[in-house]
């Protein structure tokens, strides 16, 4: 089969350069394919809002009752945190106006002292 093909372009040489190209425009057709693909993606749920975790993290949350952490950190009623990380009932945030931050915190305690719901499973 390879000696017919061969033979139909005159020649093994060539037909070992024109395989090359082949593999080559075909590779290249299916990279410039995923980037095209991966960018029409990214740019048509760039303008989505957020949703989940995500959209805890955006959220400013209220003080509702003073309370202070096992560590001894004091909350007082109408300050405002926001959530910058979290996993499980660790919860990392940032008290607005403060400027020793981030904060460790337990998730159970900030659902206890303020409108902080949901992110943490209840135990």
């Amino acid at each position: 089969m390879i000696i017919k093909w061969s033979k139909t372009v005159k020649g093994p040489i060539k037909l070992l350069v024109l395989t090359a190209c082949g593999g080559y425009l075909i590779g290249k057709t299916g990279e410039v394919g995923i980037h095209r693909g991966f960018r029409k993606h990214k740019s048509s749920t760039s303008g989505q809002p957020r949703r989940g975790k995500d959209l805890i993290r955006t959220k400013l949350f209220t003080v509702t009752s003073a309370g202070e952490d096992e560590s001894g950190l004091k909350f007082q009623v109408g300050q405002h945190f926001k959530v910058l990380q979290s996993d499980g009932n660790s919860i990392l945030i940032e008290k607005l106006n403060e400027n020793n931050n981030p904060y460790l915190v337990s998730g159970h305690f900030l659902e206890s002292i303020s409108n902080f719901r949901g992110v943490c499973p209840h135990v």
